[in-house]
């Protein structure tokens, strides 16, 4: 009504999965729906993508593992104390110094900055991504924080450092671990490419095919190289490789007696979990892409990037800010792309040439 706008050429609205902006009693929606019934509702893409990974990768019992059973307790822990944090922060640190002693890292702006343990997001992009990337970047450092805890801690946190390293140093989890990296670096560029402002749904085909095209190929002919990869991870900090040829032992997940996996270590990871999980999200791809070309046109990624832009916008330093120098510094914010366009001159000169409030009067 304010901008004489007319809800008959209204076509689609879309929102996240919040239940206030897609709820049916009161979501937004729902009183769009009741004046403009062909306003059909779909939920942001690139969270359903998002949400929609990371449920996939959690049907899967040793990546369900991973997450909720070693990453999460992790991050509690570590993150669960100031004191614990600057154990971590130290022995990063000291892990820089010497790889830059040894020549391994290089110097320069931008480059080795401080990073912490991000805690996954479901419906954040990348997030999980970042969280098993960071995990496996700090991993020496994390070792060497966890175990300086168990040595100055009483016995309860003690035994919680020593339970996560010793989570931490076993074959599954470097193993689910880089799979995870592999499989959420192919799907991570799919997910970025829907954020473009200017994405189609030519691009956006394109990039279904080459994201299936790479799994595929990560299927079919990735287990060697994933296998070596591993192996060297686990060489360089001395933790010993399973017989792929004996029986598979379930860690540190409670099982009936008798009911154990009677499989071998190879069949288990190479068929239980490396292929498994690639198949779940090859079948999940091709589920969606019908969706895709449907909603694409709606989809809501350039609108999130308001909502998002407005935590960094009013700070708690501008909480009092009004309505029009918010929208205002919200536009100049958001649409920065073509404001860098605008020279500096021209803006002097713009406000050189506007009247001052005593020459008005």
């Amino acid at each position: 009504m304010e901008h004489s706008l007319t809800f008959s050429q209204v076509r689609g609205q879309g929102y996240d999965g919040a239940s206030n902006m897609q709820g049916s009693i009161n979501g937004l929606k729902t009183p769009i729906l009741n004046e403009c019934s062909q306003a059909y509702y779909v939920h942001c893409f690139a969270h359903q993508l998002q949400l929609t990974q990371v449920a996939l990768t959690k049907k899967n019992s040793d990546c369900g593992w991973l997450f909720v059973d070693v990453v999460a307790p992790l991050l509690n822990f570590v993150g669960g104390s100031p004191k614990r944090k600057e154990f971590l922060q130290e022995k990063k640190r000291q892990g820089v110094v010497e790889a830059l002693s040894l020549g391994e890292i290089e110097l320069g702006t931008g480059l080795n900055q401080e990073r912490g343990l991000c805690r996954p997001c479901d419906t954040r992009w990348e997030s999980h991504f970042e969280t098993i990337l960071n995990v496996l970047d700090f991993y020496p450092s994390i070792l060497l924080s966890l175990d300086s805890i168990a040595e100055v801690s009483d016995t309860l946190d003690s035994n919680k450092a020593k339970s996560i390293t010793h989570l931490l140093m076993s074959f599954d989890f470097v193993f689910v671990a880089h799979l995870m990296v592999d499989i959420f670096g192919i799907t991570n560029a799919f997910n970025v490419a829907l954020q473009k402002h200017d994405q189609d749904i030519v691009n956006a085909m394109v990039m279904v095919d080459v994201t299936k095209t790479s799994l595929q190929k990560l299927r079919d002919e990735g287990w060697d190289s994933h296998m070596e990869k591993v192996t060297s991870f686990m060489a360089k900090y001395d933790i010993e490789v399973p017989n792929m040829e004996g029986q598979y032992i379930v860690l540190g997940r409670r099982m009936y007696r008798g009911k154990g996996p009677q499989v071998t270590n190879l069949y288990h990871f190479k068929v239980e979990v490396f292929l498994s999980v690639i198949d779940l999200q090859l079948q999940e791809l091709e589920n969606r892409f019908p969706e895709l070309v449907l909603i694409l046109p709606v989809a809501t990624t350039s609108v999130e990037r308001v909502f998002s832009g407005m935590t960094q916008v009013k700070d708690k330093l501008r909480n009092s800010m009004g309505d029009q120098m918010l929208n205002d510094c919200l536009i100049t914010y958001l649409e920065r792309d073509l404001f860098y366009n605008v020279s500096m001159d021209d803006t002097v000169i713009r406000y050189q040439n506007m009247k001052t409030r005593r020459e008005q009067l």
